[in-house]
C-alpha cells in the first residue's frame, strides 16, 4: 500500500525539506511513497526579510518564496487549505467505528498514523507527518485583537495587506491637505506594541518607509504650487518591560536606545497594553494597566501587535500531541513530537523539551537539514539522530535606513552600514535557493 508523507505547514524549515525531496524522487517511488504538502498561504513570506520589506527595500515577491514551484519541482501534491484538526493512532493500528455501532478494523486507515482535515473538507491520512505553521499571536492579546483597527504582525500575509492600504491611506491624505490654506502639520500617530527586537525592527521600518512617502508626495505638491497641511509622523513604541530587548546584551540595548532618540521615537516602559477602544473621531484609546501617562499620551492612529507569540490555538485544541504552557508542540531533541512517533515538527510552532531556545528565524532556518534527515531516517526505518541548536546565535536588527546592529551574546554589539549589506547578502541568499534556483522539474 501506498504510504503518504503529510507536510502542515510551509514554513522556513520545510522549504528546505520540501526542496530536498527533490533528490529523493527515485527512492521515494521505490518505497512507495506519495508527498502531500498541506498549506494556508501558497506565497508564504521569509519574516528575515519583512522589516527590509516595510522600509521599501525588497518587494513583495523578494521576500515571499513560492511553494507551488517547490511543489512542482520535488513532485509534490499542494493542498491548498488550512489544517484544523489532526488524528494520531499511536500503535499505527486501529479500529474505527461503523454506521451501527461497531467497531470494525478499517480498509482504509489500517496501518496508517492519522489523518489531517483540513479546512475545505479534504481528509489527508498519513503515515509520517511534520508541522510547521509559526506562531500566533499570544492569548494575552486576544483582548487587543478584539478591536479589528488592532492589528498583528503575525501573521505577515494579513499584516503585509495592512501595510499596503496604510500607505495608500497616507498618500492620500497628503493630497487631500493640499485643499486646506493654512500650512499647520497634521498628526498621525502610530503605535506599536512590544519591547524585542521585531517590534523595534518595525517601528524603525515604518518609520522610514512611510516619512519618505509623505516627503515625495510633498515635494510633488509643492512642484505645483499646491498649498499644503504637511503629515507629521508620531511614532511610539509601548512596552510593559522596563527596558527593551530583554534578549539582547547591555551593549546592544544602548545602541537601540541611542538610535530611538536620534530617530525622535518615544518609548513608554512599563506601559503594559491591556485594551483599546475606537473613539467617535476614528482613533483608538489605549488603555493601560496602571500608568502614570497622559491620557493624550495613549491616542493613536493605528495600533500594531508586535509582542510574545504563543502556539496556534488548534495544536492545544485540536491535535492530541503534547503542548507546553504557551500552546506550542512539545519536540525532543529529534524534532520528534514527544510521545508521538512518526511525527515531528520544526520552526517557530514548538519548542524543543531538552534545549529551549528563543524564537527566531535563524533556529526555523537551521531546523530544516536535521528535520529532514529525521524524517527520511523515520520512513525508511532507521533511528532519528539528535540535534542540538546553537545556543549563542548571532542576530543582525535592523534599523529600516540600510543600518543594522549585530548582536550574540553577552558581549558583541557592532553597527554600520556593512552590518545591513551583510545581512542583506545574507537573507537574498537563502532566498534565492527557493526561488531562483528551482528550475521547473527535479
Amino acid at each position: 500500500m501506498t504510504r503518504t508523507l503529510a507536510f502542515v505547514g510551509g514554513g522556513h524549515a520545510h522549504v528546505y525539506v520540501l526542496k530536498h525531496l527533490a533528490s529523493k524522487q527515485k527512492q521515494l517511488k521505490e518505497l512507495d511513497v506519495e508527498v502531500v504538502l498541506i498549506a494556508k498561504d501558497i506565497m508564504t513570506p521569509y519574516s528575515g526579510m519583512l522589516p527590509g520589506y516595510i522600509a521599501g527595500h525588497y518587494t513583495y515577491e523578494d521576500i515571499h518564496i513560492d511553494l507551488a514551484k517547490i511543489c512542482n519541482y520535488a513532485n509534490i501534491r499542494l493542498i491548498h487549505a488550512a489544517c484544523m484538526q489532526i488524528i494520531y493512532h499511536s500503535d499505527a493500528s486501529h479500529t474505527t467505528e461503523n454506521d451501527d455501532g461497531n467497531d470494525n478494523q478499517s480498509n482504509n486507515h489500517s496501518n496508517r498514523r492519522g489523518t489531517c482535515i483540513c479546512d475545505n473538507g479534504e481528509r489527508i491520512d498519513f503515515d509520517c507527518l511534520s508541522i510547521n505553521v509559526g506562531s500566533a499571536p499570544s492569548v494575552a492579546s486576544q483582548s487587543l485583537r478584539n478591536n479589528p483597527k488592532v492589528i498583528s504582525v503575525k501573521p505577515i500575509s494579513e499584516f503585509c495587506n495592512f501595510y499596503i492600504e496604510l500607505k495608500e491611506r497616507l498618500q492620500r491624505l497628503q493630497q487631500n491637505s493640499s485643499s486646506a490654506s493654512a500650512s499647520t502639520p497634521i498628526k498621525h500617530r502610530i503605535g506599536v506594541v512590544g519591547g524585542g527586537a521585531g517590534a523595534i525592527e518595525v517601528i524603525l521600518s515604518m518609520q522610514h518607509s512611510l516619512q519618505r512617502l509623505l516627503d515625495d508626495t510633498a515635494k510633488q505638491q509643492q512642484q505645483h504650487q499646491q498649498p499644503q497641511n504637511p503629515i507629521e509622523l508620531e511614532m511610539v513604541l509601548f512596552t510593559r518591560g522596563t527596558s527593551l530587548l530583554k534578549q539582547h546584551n547591555h551593549s546592544v540595548r544602548q545602541c537601540f536606545q541611542r538610535v530611538l532618540k536620534e530617530r525622535n521615537i518615544q518609548v513608554h516602559y512599563s506601559a503594559e497594553v491591556i485594551n483599546v477602544e475606537t473613539l467617535p473621531d476614528d482613533r483608538l484609546q489605549l488603555k493601560l494597566r496602571g500608568t502614570a501617562l497622559q491620557p493624550s499620551d495613549l491616542i493613536v492612529d493605528e495600533c500594531l501587535l508586535c509582542t510574545t507569540a504563543d502556539g496556534a490555538s488548534w495544536l492545544s485544541q485540536s491535535t492530541p500531541f503534547r503542548t507546553d504552557a504557551n500552546g506550542f508542540l512539545m519536540v525532543e531533541s529529534t524534532y520528534q513530537v514527544v510521545d508521538a512517533p512518526g511525527v515531528f515538527a520544526g520552526g517557530d510552532c514548538c519548542g524543543m523539551v531538552d534545549h529551549p531556545r528563543p524564537k527566531a528565524g535563524v533556529h526555523a532556518v537551521r531546523a530544516g537539514p536535521p528535520l529532514a534527515e529525521n524524517i527520511w531516517r523515520a520512513l525508511v526505518g532507521e533511528s532519528v539522530k539528535p540535534y542540538v541548536p546553537q545556543s549563542n546565535i548571532l542576530g543582525l536588527v535592523s534599523t529600516g535606513d540600510k543600518y543594522a546592529i549585530a548582536s550574540k551574546g553577552s558581549y558583541l554589539s557592532m553597527e554600520g552600514k556593512w552590518m545591513w549589506s551583510w545581512k542583506d547578502r545574507i537573507d537574498r541568499s537563502w532566498m534565492a535557493q527557493y526561488t531562483k534556483d528551482i528550475p521547473d522539474k527535479a
